[in-house]
């Protein structure tokens, strides 16, 4: 079993990277003998024929394109990825006018809408190569057998793979590497290991961040700690606000925590790791993440602190 046998897969949309970051990416898998690496852009991803399906900060298309040209002249053979989630939030979000009509009726502009979508895809930067990975994310729905009857007239071969069947793939060069999860079986999609501390109460930050040369390192690890700071300064504000909101409505326990104190810490660590993020992420991307679980935070301190213990405050932060 040679290297040649990795086919690896990259969700792009989770934490999308930069400019600088695709290419600092770029360079790295150039030191990996690839045999097929899959993007997943989504709602990142430049749609012509439908931009209703656009995330605000979808890369452009300029961008992409020279992403595509340096890799085929580095020998990178990329595919396109797309999700059953999505294809289903678009076709509801295209056909949800028509309510819960006669499924019949809708087949046949559902898998035109579809073949708008893979030739989209097939053709923005992809070149003549008709494959896509279809990655599968729940069982089966009507939705994904108009998606597989309109790739079906589209010529285009599809390579279906459910999620929770990808293999992890942890780089050669990383402290958690070992032979029996580097050396994938021929045709096995692998997926990068997420990066980070998988106990924080934010999501693990994407594996591609340690494919980077060691350049990045301690801009890595500062990115890291950061993060897990900002988490962990989340998770016990949250937690010192529901006991507060316990022990006022149930007029007993203790009031841990000081309201002020916290929400100072919560607006400092979110502030750090927006400008830190921004220098791996996309920047207007990013910042909307971190300022969402910030805000959330600070409405729910302002009720507490008006005295409304109407609403309730989460334990979990994490809000998208």
């Amino acid at each position: 079993m040679t290297a040649r046998d990795l086919r690896l897969f990259l969700e792009i949309d989770y934490f999308p990277p930069r400019a600088e970051s695709l290419d600092a990416l770029l360079v790295a898998l150039q030191t990996i003998d690839l045999d097929r690496l899959y993007l997943k852009f989504d709602r990142f991803f430049p749609w012509s024929f439908d931009v209703t399906l656009r995330d605000p900060h979808a890369y452009p298309e300029e961008l992409l394109n020279g992403f595509a040209v340096h890799a085929e002249r580095a020998g990178i053979r990329i595919l396109p990825a797309l999700s059953t989630s999505f294809i289903e939030e678009a076709l509801l979000r295209r056909f949800s006018s028509a309510g819960d009509g006669d499924s019949l009726s809708l087949r046949g502009p559902a898998v035109a809408y579809c073949g708008e979508l893979w030739e989209d895809l097939a053709c923005f930067f992809y070149g003549s190569r008709r494959e896509i990975l279809l990655l599968e994310e729940a069982a089966p729905a009507l939705q994904l057998d108009w998606s597989l009857e309109a790739a079906r007239e589209q010529g285009i071969l599809l390579t279906r793979q459910e999620r929770k069947g990808l293999q992890p793939w942890i780089p050669p060069n990383s402290m958690e590497c070992c032979e029996s999860i580097t050396a994938p079986a021929p045709g096995t999609v692998r997926s990068l290991a997420p990066f980070g501390d998988p106990t924080s109460t934010l999501p693990p930050l994407p594996g591609w961040l340690e494919l980077l040369s060691d350049d990045y390192a301690e801009k890595r690890r500062e990115l890291q700690e950061c993060y897990r700071g900002f988490g962990d300064g989340l998770e016990t504000a949250w937690r010192n606000l529901r006991l507060r909101w316990e022990a006022a409505v149930g007029n007993q326990g203790s009031r841990p925590g000081d309201p002020e104190e916290e929400a100072i810490q919560i607006r400092s660590r979110a502030a750090e790791l927006a400008g830190i993020g921004c220098s791996f992420f996309l920047p207007p991307w990013f910042k909307r993440q971190v300022l969402s679980r910030e805000r959330a935070y600070l409405a729910a301190l302002l009720h507490q602190q008006a005295g409304d213990y109407s609403i309730i405050p989460r334990l979990d932060p994490m809000i998208e």
